[in-house]
């Protein structure tokens, strides 16, 4: 991590022409909150041309080094995608959209990234000091924060549509250097065990001699492993750009009404090391299933409706 610090600062000094520079940690990433990166705040200074002081707050996102991990995952090409995501797919998007008169969804700029194989990071602007702040991970979402996601969600959807309508060489160009690594994280790693391993810790508290139960470990025992490699390949005509990762810890509202303080106002999207071309409903399902309670299930239908998604 030092050696990576060092030379995050080094490129920064440079690209800034600063000198004197010190990069200061502020606060590491909990335990839950990155899979596979360390995640820093930190505050990056340096002295400019005119003796003044730079000062800047950054989120450092650095690939795990350790063999165990590399082993396991996929990580420099999940880097590697990000990182694409980051300089090309995301500015891409967000210039055809909004050359509509439409806002974008927000996500960090990124100043500066690295996809050199072991060393691999990337340096965002810090949202949190312009007031963004995580959801609770703990809770399910309410409903102003499920449909703001939603609305998002139908925008950055909807950017995809628009290229390839109106973009087609530019989507095609932009979709053929897209890497698909969740087809590599499940079908090239331990991922599917895992799961089926998970899968059947609730062996206990299910129905004894039932239907469905008798069903699901059928489904569970002979045909999930085969289902999730199979469900990473399934692209047509109608795919576009998804997030691949969209729960909570990759979302951030902020609360800019005095008014109503626990309403969000805004939002900003993170982590695209998922982003891959695929179903609408890959989106859809993920999110509202790990966010969203069951009363508020009733509603979301009609509200989906509403944006433009139909089944």
């Amino acid at each position: 991590m030092l050696n990576n610090f060092e030379h995050i600062k080094n490129a920064l000094a440079a690209a800034r022409n600063l000198g004197n520079c010190e990069i200061i940690p502020v606060e590491e990433s909990r335990k839950g909150d990155g899979v596979i990166a360390v995640i820093n705040r930190v505050t990056f200074t340096g002295i400019d041309s005119n003796n003044q002081l730079h000062k800047e707050n950054l989120i450092l996102k650095t690939a795990p080094t350790h063999e165990i991990y590399r082993k396991s995952s996929p990580i420099h090409e999940m880097y590697q995608n990000e990182i694409y995501a980051y300089r090309t797919i995301l500015p891409t998007l967000r210039e055809k959209y909004e050359n509509l008169g439409l806002k974008f969804v927000n996500f960090p700029e990124c100043y500066l990234s690295n996809s050199e194989e072991d060393s691999e990071y990337l340096v965002f602007e810090d949202l949190t000091c312009d007031g963004f702040k995580l959801w609770r991970k703990q809770e399910t979402m309410d409903d102003d924060h499920l449909f703001m996601v939603l609305e998002n969600l139908a925008k950055f959807h909807s950017a995809s549509i628009l290229l390839k309508k109106k973009y087609s060489e530019v989507w095609k160009n932009l979709i053929g250097n897209l890497n698909d690594v969740t087809k590599k994280f499940f079908c090239g790693t331990d991922f599917c065990e895992a799961i089926v391993d998970l899968a059947k810790t609730i062996d206990p508290i299910l129905p004894d001699q039932n239907d469905a139960s008798n069903r699901f470990k059928m489904f569970r025992d002979n045909e999930m492993r085969e289902f999730l490699c199979e469900f990473c390949n399934q692209t047509d005509s109608e795919s576009v750009i998804v997030h691949g990762d969209l729960w909570c810890n990759n979302i951030l509202f902020k609360y800019g009404d005095a008014t109503n303080p626990t309403k969000p106002t805004d939002i900003a999207l993170l982590d695209f090391q998922g982003i891959r071309l695929s179903s609408i409903a890959v989106d859809l399902s993920y999110f509202l299933y790990i966010s969203c309670s069951k009363q508020s299930m009733s509603a979301i239908e009609k509200y989906l409706q509403g944006l433009g998604y139909r089944q």
